[in-house]
């Protein structure tokens, strides 16, 4: 009976510890894309785990609907994937020609708008942007006294891609008077800088707003008295990846 109970555990356990190493080793740590991780190993699920080789079917030509005429060799690599990129698409956004599937790990091809209306929707599309966590995002050019977009540019494209709206000078008491173009790239942000602060600690002046990936300004103290408090503040210390 005894004997039974153990072999019993066993499987249970065994199957258990198959379907978390089925996606691959884990190791310790989140990540939030590849480039995160050691040598070896790929992001999946916020997780650094061990890239597993693979061999996947290429397409070469797509017929009009995306169904693949004629096969390339296969792709081979460490968690392959191979898309298919739209080359042509009509004004709705739906794609007329397909180019040849392009290969990599986490590849991904996101539609590219070319040229934008007032209002923000796509008057004409590019051929779609394809890179490892490709997105594309619209990009402001040019925005009015209150935020509001009176310009767009093409669409700024590239792994986990985003705009974000960018102060160029703000008054005293930090409202935005003269905005600039959208600041782009990899989980962008903006936030503003004080150049000055009173005795309080409370802002009185204001520089550009400082954008980036992780983008934040801390509040910096350039002298304290004996028991701490703050007698002079400098500008803010900014960062961003």
């Amino acid at each position: 009976m005894r004997s039974w109970i153990v072999r019993t555990l066993g499987l249970v356990l065994g199957g258990a510890l198959g379907l978390v190493g089925g996606h691959g080793e884990v190791v310790a740590g989140t990540c939030g894309d590849a480039s995160e991780c050691p040598a070896g190993y790929t992001c999946a699920g916020g997780r650094c785990v061990k890239e597993q080789m693979r061999c996947i079917a290429r397409c070469q030509r797509r017929d009009s609907v995306g169904g693949c005429a004629t096969f390339a060799a296969d792709f081979c690599g460490p968690d392959a994937v191979c898309v298919p990129p739209c080359v042509r698409r009509d004004s709705t956004g739906a794609c007329q020609e397909y180019g040849p599937d392009v290969c990599g790990p986490e590849m991904v091809c996101a539609r590219r708008c070319k040229s934008r209306s007032m209002g923000g929707s796509c008057n004409e599309w590019a051929a779609d942007h394809c890179e490892p966590q490709a997105k594309c995002v619209r990009f402001c050019s040019a925005r009015g006294l209150d935020g509001g977009c009176v310009g767009w540019g093409e669409d700024a494209c590239g792994p986990a891609m985003g705009c974000a709206q960018a102060c160029d000078v703000r008054s005293d008491l930090g409202v935005c008077t003269t905005w600039g173009a959208d600041a782009c790239g990899p989980a962008y942000s903006c936030v503003p800088r004080c150049r000055a602060r009173g005795m309080n600690g409370a802002c009185i002046g204001y520089e550009g707003d400082v954008c980036g990936e992780g983008a934040v300004c801390a509040v910096h103290c350039a002298s304290r008295s004996a028991f701490g408090a703050c007698l002079h503040y400098g500008p803010d210390v900014c960062g961003a990846n």
